[in-house]
Order: C-alpha cells, then structure tokens, then sequence
C-alpha cells in the first residue's frame, strides 16, 4: 500500500522550490492503482495533478527552467517512489 499522495505532492514540489499553500486532493483510492486528482495552490499560480498510473500536469503559470511541467512530473515520479520504498 502506498503513503498517500499528499505527502509526496508536498515533497516533490517543495524540492523544486515551489510553496505548496493548500492541496485538494480528490478521488484518492489506494486500492485502484493510487489514482488520484489534485490542486496544489502554490505560491506560483494553480498547478492541477493527474494520477491515472503516470503523471498528468497542468500549470496555471508561465513555466520556468526549474518548475516545467516535465520537471515537476519527474519530482512526482522520484518522491512517489521513495514513499512507496518506505513502506
């Protein structure tokens, strides 16, 4: 079983620099895969997070060098599997 997503949302984005101010996280179901669907209020803009077995990103905001869409889905990708080691 996973850790839930808002644990490592929080980490990825935190690693890029990105201040994560409020998370909603909706339709969490650790049995089905861990699918979820999230906003992340960021001191940057809106950023939206899909779960369905890989990353899915949309940014309310300009991208930058260090917070693309690309970087944040690799930070998700990496803290996600740290959680899912520690377990």
């Amino acid at each position: 079983m996973t850790n839930h997503p808002e644990n490592y949302v929080k980490a990825a984005l935190f690693s890029l620099g990105v201040e994560c101010r409020a998370l909603k996280i909706e339709d969490y179901d650790p049995l089905i895969f861990g699918n979820f669907a999230a906003i992340a209020d960021t001191n940057m803009g809106v950023l939206r997070i899909l779960y369905d077995r890989e990353f899915f990103v949309e940014l309310e905001f300009p991208p930058s060098s260090k917070v693309s869409s690309e970087r944040i889905i690799l930070a998700l990708n990496h803290y996600r599997q740290l959680t899912a080691n520690d377990s």
